[in-house]
């Protein structure tokens, strides 16, 4: 638990010297009660920022993830669920890591070995390829993470037109903001979108103004800014949110300016794009 850093950070002589790494594991290890939340796994993005990765989205140190690791890998199991999205998320913030571990004999987690010593666990070693570097390429990380990357207004794509979503209200959804963390230079925000009817909720964005802000790290959704006003789009496994379930989304960004905060948020049905 790394979330006490944010108070009382470790003081070096020399800072240069210091990573902070977390160890994080599954349901097989310890039932956090994060895993049995009625947003699960939809709050994992928000819980890991939350837990550690804002050391390194505020600039107080690097991060370095020094273990983690489970027995399943499946899309079922809670845990098997857990370990994908982790390592999406270390593949979209290309976090450093460790895996635990090699050798079978860890009773909670087993290895990338089986039992046997010998034959690799084909399935885990599958999951860790998608962090590992191609043996053939020179430098960088495979391409393709799981959940797109935030995009800063410095950095937003080059297409001649933006792309909005029709500004339909969508009645079943509502949006809760709030502050995660604020200092000097820049703050995290996260969103939390509940669907409030008896029946399912689909093809959702969410928009909100912002102005004197640019994002430097986002979670559970594509920022995309045109001009003052931001659309989220959520990733796949999010455009349905179920009934009486949530899902949590957010950023992190560097002030410009004293109008920084986020406002007017607001949920949207999805039925085309306008190109302005």
């Amino acid at each position: 638990n790394l979330e006490g850093v944010r108070n009382y950070p470790v003081r070096l002589s020399n800072p240069r010297k210091l990573v902070y790494s977390p160890h994080e594991y599954g349901a097989g290890v310890f039932n956090q009660p994060w895993f049995s939340e009625p947003n699960f796994p939809n709050n994992l993005y928000s819980r890991w920022e939350i837990g550690f990765h804002y050391i390194a989205s505020q600039n107080i140190a690097p991060i370095f993830v020094g273990e983690f690791g489970g027995r399943q890998v499946d899309t079922e199991s809670t845990e098997g669920i857990w370990q994908r999205q982790f390592v999406d998320y270390l593949n979209d913030n290309q976090l450093g890591f460790t895996y635990w571990s090699w050798n079978p004999n860890s009773d909670d987690t087993g290895g990338i070995l089986q039992d046997d010593w010998q034959t690799v666990d084909a399935p885990k070693q599958e999951l860790l390829n998608q962090l590992l570097e191609d043996a053939t390429s020179t430098s960088g990380l495979n391409p393709s993470p799981a959940l797109p990357s935030s995009t800063s207004p410095a950095s937003a794509s080059p297409t001649p037109a933006a792309s909005v979503a029709i500004a339909t209200p969508q009645a079943n959804l509502s949006v809760e903001s709030s502050i995660q963390s604020d200092w000097q230079t820049g703050f995290c925000v996260s969103f939390r979108v509940t669907n409030q009817s008896n029946t399912s909720a689909n093809n959702w964005r969410l928009l909100f103004a912002m102005e004197d802000a640019a994002i430097t790290q986002s979670w559970n959704g594509s920022f995309r800014p045109n001009g003052s006003t931001y659309e989220v789009i959520p990733p796949d496994w999010a455009t349905t949110i179920q009934p009486e379930q949530s899902v949590d989304l957010g950023f992190c960004a560097n002030k410009l300016g004293a109008n920084y905060l986020p406002r007017q948020a607001r949920i949207v049905e999805y039925n085309g794009m306008n190109r302005r």
